[in-house]
């Protein structure tokens, strides 16, 4: 598997997460609270027992629960106004486990939210096949209300990243096809590809419809990039907060600082694009450039009981 291909694994699974902890709508997450997951109805669904021990009955159950665990944990209230009409919309209508893939995928779609996303157990194999035979085109993007695909993040250096495509575009249609008609399969199929294939993207952007052409090539597969300029200027790209990359770019990156023979008069942190992460990823490297102050602050609801959490630093003591 590539890079890319567990780099997407992880992001499945953290959206997953997310919905199942606080609907989060930021893309970081708290490590220890992803620890113990053992109730968690999502992961249940993905180590699902064989199709026939899913009787009806049990499939609304199932969907229930996954129902409730937003309806008491999701952070925006207001975005569940309507969260009751969801409860029975399903009952009686739901034969097999694709069913109930396509019933809770329509419901977390409702909520219209990038970072609240589920994606099933038999979509999430055949993505992670997919994605290991094929390369992508470098496109990051979940389905929203009206069935079409918000883009929230571009790889950097694909053919995605260099076309006219940006964050928050919402793309409608590719080679035509128009995405709102296709199942969740069909749709990751078309963001990848062999090398040299078209694919002729429609997407809206502020509202007005354009197009674009990407043709499907190789592209470098990065955790981050520590660059000293021939100015003396410093530049780093970290492109998410997570236990893989940020131990050894702090590693990489205090050497740097170390060696007497190199001169920086500027440093560049490039953090266009960052999925963020865990929490306790982002405390260390934050302190590497902040004085003094606010890291960060995680909001999370349990019902009608919401908590706040906030990490801060201090200046050092001059003994330190």
């Amino acid at each position: 598997m590539t890079k890319f291909a567990k780099s997407l694994s992880r992001l499945l699974l953290a959206s997953l997460f997310a919905v199942s902890l606080s609907g989060l709508g930021t893309p970081a997450f708290a490590q220890e609270k992803t620890d113990d997951l053992t109730n968690n109805p999502f992961l249940r669904l993905l180590g699902t027992p064989a199709e026939s021990a899913w009787t009806a009955d049990k499939l609304e159950r199932q969907y229930d629960e996954v129902w409730t665990e937003i309806s008491d944990h999701y952070f925006d209230r207001a975005a569940l106004s309507n969260w009751l009409a969801w409860r029975h919309k399903f009952d009686g209508k739901m034969k097999t486990l694709a069913d109930l893939d396509n019933a809770l995928d329509e419901m977390v779609s409702s909520l219209d939210n990038r970072w609240t996303t589920y994606v099933g157990k038999q979509t999430s194999s055949a993505m992670s096949e997919s994605f290991e035979n094929n390369i992508a085109l470098g496109i990051w993007a979940s389905k929203v209300a009206d069935g079409n695909y918000q883009v929230y993040y571009l790889e950097y250096g694909s053919p995605a990243y260099a076309s006219s495509l940006r964050k928050g575009d919402r793309i409608t249609h590719i080679n035509g096809q128009k995405l709102s008609d296709l199942p969740t399969l069909a749709v990751q199929a078309l963001f990848v590809g062999k090398a040299g294939e078209k694919r002729e993207l429609t997407f809206t952007h502020d509202g007005v419809t354009e197009t674009t052409s990407l043709t499907v090539v190789a592209y470098p597969d990065k955790e981050y990039e520590i660059v000293l300029r021939d100015d003396h200027v410093l530049y780093l790209r970290l492109p998410a907060f997570s236990p893989t990359n940020t131990a050894t770019f702090k590693e990489e990156l205090l050497a740097v600082f170390e060696d007497a023979n190199v001169k920086v008069e500027k440093i560049v942190l490039d953090l266009r694009g960052n999925l963020g992460g865990y929490t306790t990823e982002v405390k260390p490297i934050a302190s590497l450039f902040i004085d003094q102050g606010l890291v960060y602050s995680l909001r999370i609801r349990d019902g009608r009981e919401t908590s706040l959490e906030t990490k801060r630093i201090e200046s050092p003591l001059p003994f330190e």
